[in-house]
């Protein structure tokens, strides 16, 4: 299953025959609104794992909306979050998705996630994917010319 944009959704049904396309509401500048957060929690509901982010383009829409869905859906289902959807992204402080999430940011959305500044991820990316780990419970792919897994 693949839910994009409503104005998005013909023609990726289109290149992916295979797949169920979803279209949702969006915004004026073609991001997802938030009109879509309940029919998304209503598709996270029948599926084992989410992947929310690729395409976003607004950070704090993306974010708002990784946060919402975070919170609402059920603990065993996975979320791999990358690109805007890990902006804003808060920690679990109830571990109801520990080890059950994966990160992909790079360098800058890692230091933005950490509130560090960018060269100090860039310094030594390993240990700001290790301190995104612990701080977030998750498994971290800190990507970049030579990517990592922690």
């Amino acid at each position: 299953q693949v839910a994009t944009v409503g104005s998005m959704a013909p023609g990726l049904a289109l290149r992916l025959p295979e797949a169920r396309v979803i279209g949702l509401p969006e915004t004026a500048e073609g991001g997802l609104a938030p009109a879509a957060a309940p029919r998304l929690e209503e598709l996270a509901e029948r599926v084992d794992t989410v992947c929310l982010g690729p395409g976003m383009m607004d950070a704090e829409e993306a974010g708002a909306l990784a946060r919402a869905m975070l919170r609402a859906v059920r603990a065993p289902l996975a979320f791999l979050l990358d690109a805007a959807a890990i902006c804003g992204l808060e920690p679990d402080s109830s571990g109801r998705h520990a080890g059950r999430l994966v990160l992909t940011p790079h360098a800058g959305e890692l230091a933005q996630m950490l509130d560090i500044p960018r060269a100090a991820v860039e310094a030594d990316p390993l240990a700001a994917g290790r301190a995104a780990a612990r701080r977030f419970q998750a498994v971290v792919v800190v990507k970049g010319q030579d990517s990592s897994v922690v």
